[in-house]
This record gives C-alpha cells, structure tokens and sequence, in this order.
C-alpha cells in the first residue's frame, strides 16, 4: 500500500507545537538557545525543559547535565522556524552567562533582535554542520520535516531498526507506544534485504506498522506501508 495515498498524511503547516509548544498563541515564544556539539546540542534554558519535552516531545534529558538534548533534525526545524540561536566552541559554564542578556534581546526584538551577531550560527552553517557530521543527515531531514509538517509526533528511532518513530496524532505522552516506525531508503543507497526483514521483524513483534520512506534524488518522498510477507 502506497501511504502517501492516505487521507490522514494531508500536509498540515500549523506547527504549533514548535511556535507555541504550550499554546500561547499571543505570546512571542521563548528562544531555542543551545549550545552545539557533533550530535546535536544542549539547551541551556532549564525552563524550556518542560514544554519542549514533556508537552512538544521534543529531544531527550541529557544524563551528565540534566538539559534537554535536541538532536540535528529537531534543531533545524527550529531553526527554520526562526526560533533558535546556536553557540559552539564554549563550556556549558561560560554560553549560559549570556543567558539573561539573550532573554532581554529576545523580548524586545525576536530573531531579528540578534541579526549580524556571529557568535550565533546561521540555519545555513547549522546545515553545514551537521552535513559533515551526520551520515545521510539532509535525506533523513527531509522526512522528519515532511512528518511534522503533516502534524505527527515524531521521535528519534530505535538504532540500527528505525529512523523515526511515529505517534497516533493527539496521543498523550507515556500513554502509548509508538504506532509507526519510519525507515528511510535513500536513492543511490541501497539496504540488503536482510535489513528489511530485520526491521520488519522488530515492527511486528512490537505491533507497530513499518513505512518506508523512499526519498529520491530530487527530495521527494514516497511512503510505503510494508507488510512482513511483502519482503
């Protein structure tokens, strides 16, 4: 079954769980501020802790600081959003005692507030980025972006197994697992088919649906919905 064809996957731009991860519509979102490293990066605000993951589902608690760790894909589509402000090259010490004068800048003027500052990194050097340091990173954005603008919850996947994992729209956190698990096959990058069955293996023993999304060489997107018996 082609799951582009499904009714449910028809784009939806809201976003608002990026833009107003609380639902504050009238109100300028706070800053994404995070400090950069080779798999991802650490927001340095702990009060964006509890609507970023707790309400958006957004990344993961870092264990050693007890942030919130947001992997690449997450941190370009906030990025894209005009809602982000990346730092490298500096200890967790020294990027958070610019905190309060980055709170104070933001209020006032938003994203436009920090235009031509070059401590921060533009969306196109954060691609750069990550281009040089995650394999596969810009296909594999292109299917997160495309599920979050169709208005899914998406999570990081299982290594080795899944690319994203994908939730029932308006499922509430810790009730239920995952539905959907994602795989991207790119162009020009073939998978053995023992890693399909594989992959399909752990779908099944999970009850969880395996799609396939297939991105070709111009970016686009098919999805397939996969049974064990199709491979």
């Amino acid at each position: 079954m082609r799951d582009d064809e499904d009714e449910d996957m028809s784009p939806d731009e809201d976003w608002s769980d990026i833009d107003h991860p609380e639902g504050e519509k009238g109100k300028r979102p706070d800053p994404v501020y995070l400090l950069l490293n080779n798999e991802g990066g650490v927001v340095l605000d702990p009060a964006l802790k509890d609507s970023l993951y707790e309400k958006s589902y957004f990344g993961k608690i870092d264990e050693g600081t007890n942030l919130l760790f947001l992997f690449p894909e997450e941190i370009l589509v906030f990025s894209e959003r005009n809602r982000l402000l990346a730092i490298k090259g500096q200890s967790i010490e020294e990027a958070t005692k610019i905190l309060g004068e980055i709170k104070e800048k933001w209020e006032n003027g938003g994203i436009d507030a920090f235009a031509g500052d070059t401590r921060f990194l533009s969306s196109e050097a954060l691609f750069k980025h990550f281009q040089e340091t995650v394999p596969d990173f810009w296909e594999k954005y292109v299917v997160y972006r495309d599920l979050k603008t169709r208005g899914y919850i998406v999570r990081r996947g299982i290594k080795d197994i899944s690319h994203f994992r994908v939730y029932k729209k308006g499922v509430k956190k810790g009730n239920e697992p995952a539905k959907f698990i994602y795989f991207g096959i790119f162009e020009g990058k073939p998978v053995p088919l023992v890693k399909l069955h594989e992959i399909s293996d752990y779908a099944m023993n999970n009850r969880q649906e395996l799609i396939l999304a297939v991105v070709d060489r111009q970016m686009d997107i098919t999805y397939y919905n996969v049974k064990k018996q199709e491979i």
